[in-house]
């Protein structure tokens, strides 16, 4: 189990590198309405339950104004009741730019955002134990309660550091976002299947 959770976890720390603090807590509301070219990005998106290696996934994203919330959890049941783990990803001072990037007909739009915040929460004790036993990201885990994890070396995963700026692109159709994979220094081309649906 200790592959499947960590392969989780690098989907859920690079695929949606960005939100908005506070990052331990699933009722954080994003910060006001979008002004701008944005304008059109702010509300709830989600990707529903589905299955991911011995689990379930489900992603909720919150947009904000230059804030945007991420949190992903990992279930034991197909319903997406019963919690795992969770890890929640924000960050501040999303910029959206002007220049527009065409792939294929489509147009992607160039961001850059600061990482606020990267935290990791058990909720199954025997998840906690195998933290613990494993020393993962070198840190004390205690059920139902968050850890930070910007800038620790988990495993063979070293999460981006506090304060750390990089930049991606998205691409909206119609109620359906798309992003790429964020780097700190090159925008990307193209972006990923994951389907984010405005609720």
């Amino acid at each position: 189990m200790k592959n499947q959770m960590l392969g989780l976890l690098v989907t859920i720390s690079y695929i949606g590198l960005f939100g908005c603090a506070p990052s331990d807590s699933s009722s954080s509301k994003a910060s006001a309405a979008l002004t701008g070219p944005s304008t059109d990005l702010q509300g709830t998106y989600k990707i529903s339950c589905a299955v991911d290696d011995d689990f379930y996934k489900a992603t909720t994203l919150t947009v904000g104004a230059t804030d945007i919330l991420e949190e992903e959890t990992a279930y034991t049941d197909s319903d997406c009741t019963v919690k795992v783990f969770s890890m929640v990803t924000s960050s501040t001072e999303v910029n959206i730019g002007d220049g527009t990037l065409s792939d294929n007909g489509t147009t992607l739009q160039q961001y850059t955002f600061k990482l606020s915040s990267m935290t990791i929460t058990s909720f199954d004790n025997t998840v906690t134990s195998g933290f613990n036993t494993q020393g993962y990201c070198g840190l004390t885990w205690l059920t139902n309660t968050s850890n930070e994890v910007t800038g620790k070396t988990c495993d063979t995963l070293t999460f981006p550091s506090q304060n750390s700026t990089a930049k991606n692109i998205y691409q909206k159709s119609g109620n359906t976002l798309y992003f790429g994979e964020p780097s700190g220094t090159t925008y990307p081309t193209t972006v990923n299947n994951a389907a984010y649906m405005k609720q």
